[in-house]
């Protein structure tokens, strides 16, 4: 399916739009586009705004009504990108990110030196996160039966059914898209951690049992998930998005047995042969009326389901946050060390001595990049601003390969 949630809105509370524009220099960092100009119209073509990208590559704040039958044109250099039934929610701003085809250096920052080495990520590990008091009991009794976290694959290969070619992305940007189009942009918050969590359980089902031996590890065909690859890295409702970052390593289980099951979620009905299936619209029901994340997710999955923190290769063990102890010395000069490269393209970012000491120029350095990522500036280093900063650094592949 393809969840487009359209509104009109007849309320006076404004919104607004913020377009940021990127494009991947010859290294594989991020660089802002600056100087793109960017005209927004309405539903009948009238021009409402013209507006031009800063040195990080955004627009001022533009306020309008809440709707979603905006449409917007990039123009810079000899590339011109529509944009159609853009949406504006109420009160909140949506960012709309474009990553735009490579012109070469003229836009953005040059390259500085050579390209650099890879970084190497120390390979230490959380085993469990609770989200929930009720998880508690679960928890313990799939410790003493020795289950193992899975591991979470930082990039997920998805096979595009149109174009008939594998892309590449960050599995944190897949779940977000998958997210986007699966849920109602209005439902209550439990519902939409519980879909979220059913759909990176989804994934994970196909990425480790379904389609193991193959080049791929799920199609973009909605009868596996209702990926679109027309809009890596666009516009994502943010209500949705920051969930859809703070859930992405974390997957449903059972205490017994030791494997990964297959959670299902549909909208009204679930197939007879479904072992653990979901009712998308019933979620948020008793979400509405004041259910919690558990109860909901064990209503549809069983009482002995609980939600697991997986195991993630080349992400940090829990958190980076200012005054952090030795410990992990070497992952905060990690840390710096992907904010340096990055400050090479995005200069609003201090450049730091690569100490290991997490001190307050990291933290505001760490807040600087949360603005330009669009992550909340919370100046602690999570696993989504983590993966955030190894895509800005050139870490990560580009998006489509």
């Amino acid at each position: 399916m393809n969840n487009c949630y359209c509104v009109e809105n007849n309320s006076t509370n404004e919104g607004s739009l913020i377009f940021q524009s990127r494009t991947r220099n010859f290294d594989n960092t991020i660089l802002p586009i600056s100087g793109a100009t960017i005209t927004i119209k309405d539903k009948d073509g009238n021009i409402i705004s013209v507006e031009e990208t800063d040195e990080l590559g955004k627009t001022k704040e533009i306020f309008l009504k809440p709707s979603n039958q905006y449409n917007a044109e990039i123009k810079y250099g000899e590339y011109k990108i529509n944009l159609e039934n853009i949406k504006v929610y109420e009160e909140q701003p949506n960012i709309v990110e474009t990553n735009l085809p490579p012109q070469g250096i003229r836009f953005g920052a040059p390259l500085r030196g050579p390209i650099r080495e890879p970084i190497i990520i120390n390979k230490k590990f959380k085993q469990h996160k609770e989200l929930d008091t009720l998880m508690k009991s679960d928890i313990k009794s799939s410790e003493s039966n020795e289950i193992h976290p899975f591991k979470i694959p930082m990039i997920f290969t998805v096979y595009d059914v149109i174009n008939k070619k594998n892309l590449k992305v960050a599995f944190i940007d897949y779940i977000a898209n998958v997210a986007d189009n699966e849920v109602g942009k209005d439902w209550h918050d439990n519902a939409i951690k519980a879909n979220i969590l059913a759909i990176i359980s989804f994934a994970l089902f196909k990425h480790y049992i379904e389609n193991k031996d193959k080049d791929y590890d799920i199609t973009s065909s909605t009868a596996d998930q209702d990926y679109d690859p027309e809009i890596i890295a666009s516009q994502y409702n943010p209500r949705v998005r920051h969930m859809a970052y703070d859930l992405f390593s974390e997957y449903l289980r059972k205490p017994l047995p030791n494997e990964m099951q297959l959670y299902e979620y549909r909208p009204w009905s679930c197939p007879s042969t479904s072992k653990y299936c979901m009712l998308q619209n019933k979620a948020n029901e008793m979400a509405q009326k004041g259910a919690s994340l558990m109860e909901i997710l064990r209503s549809f999955y069983g009482k002995d389901t609980f939600v697991e923190k997986g195991v993630a290769l080349d992400y940090p063990v829990g958190d980076l946050v200012e005054g952090i102890t030795t410990k992990p010395r070497p992952l905060v000069k990690e840390l710096q060390q992907m904010l340096n490269i990055i400050s090479n393209n995005y200069p609003t970012i201090n450049k730091l001595e690569e100490d290991g000491i997490f001190g307050k120029k990291t933290v505001e350095a760490v807040k600087n990049f949360q603005y330009i990522a669009n992550l909340p500036m919370t100046g602690k280093v999570d696993m989504s601003t983590w993966i955030k900063l190894l895509d800005f650094s050139g870490k990560l592949p580009s998006p489509i390969v």
